[in-house]
């Protein structure tokens, strides 16, 4: 069967790493043209060489989309390729752990605009081009955590709860256009974000590890890429995950506050040294 997403160029943030290049990797396979996106350009050209036998065309970007103008320059970039922009897979983001006060706001403002302000840019800029051609995707990866305001990773929750809600009205609006958008719902997964966002303490990941449920990026990918390609405005990704996302509409704010406390509230909950990373 033939991939909806062949010789279309995608574009993926964050794809040095982790989901973000399990869907490379993916979709390289399937024949679709790659740019691939990331601050860490070395890594970039190594994945490019990796997959570039499997498609025609594959760039690499280097781009901080913690910050405006960084993002600003990466639309500008796209705008000068050879090819459209058919597909946007928006996958970078970060976390941060701990009381949210004693994170410093340069951190948090960082990670609001990753996991944020850049993902409406460039799914705004994309959605519009895409409007007047009346075809395209966009997937954005929001989280299970989208759900439910997370305690002790509060900001994090937060941005993924706004992607979310933000992702299912764009697709609503944009489907008469034949504008695809969805939205990705990954729970625990086998990539460093666990690592750089300070959670693998915490009770939450524990509790995946001992149920044996923590998916690997190319499962959480495929999921994603099949929602897209089914034209779903949102998708979940793993059994336990679906169990998660779902009860949260059933179960009392309190209750929920308290089992997220419990869940994310690690014997170090001021932040060490978090680095903000595209993952």
């Amino acid at each position: 069967m033939r991939s909806p997403f062949k010789e279309r160029l995608t574009v993926i943030t964050g794809a040095s790493g982790g989901i973000g290049y399990a869907f490379a990797k993916l979709l390289a396979k399937q024949g679709a043209r790659l740019v691939l996106v990331s601050r860490d350009v070395r890594q970039l050209e190594t994945v490019k060489q990796e997959l570039a036998p499997l498609t025609d065309y594959i760039q690499v970007i280097g781009a901080d989309l913690s910050t405006t103008e960084a993002c600003d320059e990466l639309i500008q970039q796209l705008e000068r390729l050879p090819y459209p922009v058919e597909v946007l897979i928006n996958n970078a983001g970060a976390g941060a752990s701990g009381y949210t006060v004693d994170q410093p706001w340069s951190r948090l403002n960082n990670l609001c605009q990753l996991n944020m302000v850049s993902l409406t840019h460039l799914s705004h800029w994309a959605a519009s081009q895409m409007k007047k051609r009346r075809t395209g995707y966009i997937l954005n990866v929001s989280a299970v955590l989208a759900c439910e305001p997370v305690p002790f990773f509060g900001v994090y929750s937060a941005t993924k709860a706004f992607v979310t809600s933000f992702s299912i009205t764009l697709y609503q609006e944009m489907k008469r256009f034949n504008v695809v958008v969805s939205c990705l719902h990954p729970p625990a997964t086998a990539t460093a974000f666990g690592q750089d966002a300070e959670i693998l303490d915490s009770r939450a990941l524990q509790l995946f590890n001992l149920m044996h449920s923590t998916l690997s990026a190319e499962q959480v990918a495929k999921v994603g890429l099949r929602g897209l390609a089914a034209r779903r405005p949102s998708v979940v990704a793993g059994l336990l995950g679906k169990v998660i996302y779902a009860s949260a509409a059933f179960i009392p704010r309190f209750l929920g506050l308290w089992l997220m406390e419990f869940l994310f509230k690690t014997e170090q909950a001021v932040p060490r040294s978090m680095d903000l990373r595209s993952i």
